[in-house]
């Protein structure tokens, strides 16, 4: 009885040990995770702010570093900028100067050179000018002679050949002519002048005739006019006596 006893105490004591571990265990849990939360939120605010402090601390020395580093490279930038001036402005002078008598040693060799060469080939253009000027009159005088021969020659046969062939053609104008004359005379004496005589005959009666119509007319309108008159005076009496 007495080991079951103690079996039995010992298996409680183990059960509320067990559950006392087990509440001990969700304890610690919980506080060592709400530990973890706060000293992760704590170190992560302390982890910001060094950050900040930090990246402020860094731009301001960066800036001054900056400008530091600007005002000196600018200044080193102008006294290498105006070293370099200076000094190409003598190596620019000194080539300068160099190049123009360099230049006119150029000029006066070639001044020279080229009026000699100038006056050699002047001298051999005139030779060769009155060389080929002396060919050519010669060689155009004798086509010039020769053309004027043959066309004297052509000049005469054409002035034969139009000659005969014009004194042909005159004579047979002529001939036509002097024949057409003829039909024209003929033809005139007997067709047209009797025709113009018998035509001259009839304006001539025509006239005649034309001539005493108007004598007529002339008595008649004389008779008219007395007429008028007469008839206008009685007119005025009957007027009066009515």
């Amino acid at each position: 009885m007495s080991n079951e006893l103690s079996n039995k105490t010992v298996t409680y004591l183990l059960g509320e040990i067990s559950g006392m571990l087990e509440n001990m265990q969700n304890s610690l849990r919980t506080e060592i995770a709400e530990t973890r939360d706060s000293l992760q939120s704590s170190l992560r605010a302390e982890i910001a702010e060094t950050r900040d402090s930090l990246q402020n601390s860094l731009r301001a020395e960066i800036a001054e570093t900056r400008d530091s580093l600007q005002s000196s490279l600018r200044t080193e930038i102008a006294e290498t900028r105006e070293t370099l001036q200076n000094s190409l402005r003598a190596e620019i002078a000194e080539t300068r100067e160099a190049l123009h008598a360099e230049i006119a040693e150029t000029r006066d060799s070639l001044q020279s050179s080229l009026r000699a060469e100038i006056a050699e080939t002047r001298e051999a253009l005139h030779a060769e000018i009155a060389e080929t000027r002396d060919s050519l009159q010669s060689s155009l005088r004798t086509e010039i002679a020769e053309t004027r021969e043959a066309l004297h020659t052509e000049i005469t046969e054409t002035r034969d050949s139009l000659q005969s062939s014009l004194r042909t053609e005159i004579a047979e104008t002529r001939d036509s002519l002097q024949s057409q004359l003829t039909q024209i005379n003929l033809t005139l004496e007997q067709n047209v002048v009797p025709r113009l005589n018998t035509i001259e005959s009839c304006y001539v009666s025509t006239y005649e005739r034309y001539s005493q119509g108007i004598n007529q007319l002339e008595s008649i309108q004389s008779d008219i006019l007395v007429m008028k008159d007469v008839i206008m005076k009685h007119s005025t009496q009957l007027a009066k006596i009515s």
